[in-house]
């Protein structure tokens, strides 16, 4: 019988080859209006760990994307660095605490797409959650990539978080992505 992933057309699959896979898919999403979006019941008891892949990001003008667990979450702590090479500008560090929200290290823009990867720790434990997410920078002018790590200073049990823009800009488009894993 084939290891996973490599399956076949009705082949039956006994539960030791469906827990060997390593990342389930446990919302798919898209945003195409708006400043921001509720991404709801993407976080559960079923795992302790989650990837984020935000793609295909674009925005009505050049604007930071966040993210923030549930609607209203406290006590996020991160800090961020940033590497770019256009416009001669250098690395440099970046921030935040205390904040509802954290950057997930990507730019919109009207032009380029923008992506970004974030590895989430116990969203749904009544644990302090910690994250890392790194972000593409991809104003016209040249590419950077953008790093932050972080947790939330709290114990509760998210369910769901929120993409948003930091500015007026509005998403034209957004895919979201969230994979479960222990």
């Amino acid at each position: 019988m084939a290891t996973p992933p490599d399956f076949t057309t009705g082949q039956v699959l006994t539960a030791a080859q469906m827990n060997a896979v390593g990342m389930w898919l446990v919302k798919s999403d898209t945003i195409t209006t708006g400043n921001s979006k509720e991404i709801t019941a993407c976080f559960s008891a079923d795992y302790d760990n989650y990837k984020i892949v935000l793609s295909k990001i674009r925005t009505s003008g050049v604007v930071n994307v966040k993210l923030r667990m549930g609607t209203t979450a406290t006590g996020v702590y991160y800090y961020g660095g940033l590497s770019r090479t256009y416009a001669s500008a250098t690395s440099n560090g970046e921030q935040g605490s205390a904040a509802n929200d954290w950057l997930i290290g990507c730019i919109g823009t009207s032009t380029e797409s923008a992506a970004a990867a974030i590895e989430l720790q116990m969203p749904n434990m009544a644990q302090v959650t910690s994250f890392t997410s790194l972000g593409s920078d991809p104003r016209t002018a040249g590419t950077g990539a953008r790093i932050y790590g972080g947790y939330i200073n709290n114990t509760t049990q998210y369910t769901s978080m929120t993409v948003f823009l930091d500015g007026a800009a509005t998403f034209t488009s957004c895919d979201v992505k969230v994979y479960g894993y222990n």
